[in-house]
């Protein structure tokens, strides 16, 4: 529920141009708006991000410490 509440605030997958979380991958593309650099978030992978695009065993079900990160930042 916590990873549908992070795209209600507007975040999308963290791994939106690889999907390296699923075992098929792939880029989920544009979105219509693209994805927007949130500063002092990873710019590479964050196998511990609850907005992963596939739920993994590195993920909990909260946020880690980049995803807080990205939320005070854009809230």
């Amino acid at each position: 529920m916590a990873h549908e509440i992070g795209h209600a605030i507007g975040f999308r997958h963290t791994d939106f141009a690889t999907r390296e979380s699923c075992i098929r991958g792939g880029n989920e593309g544009q979105a219509g708006v693209g994805a927007i650099y949130i500063d002092g978030s990873p710019t590479g992978a964050d196998t511990t991000s609850l907005m992963q695009a596939c739920a993994g065993g590195n993920t909990t079900s909260i946020f880690n410490r980049n995803d807080r990160r990205a939320i005070r930042k854009v809230y």
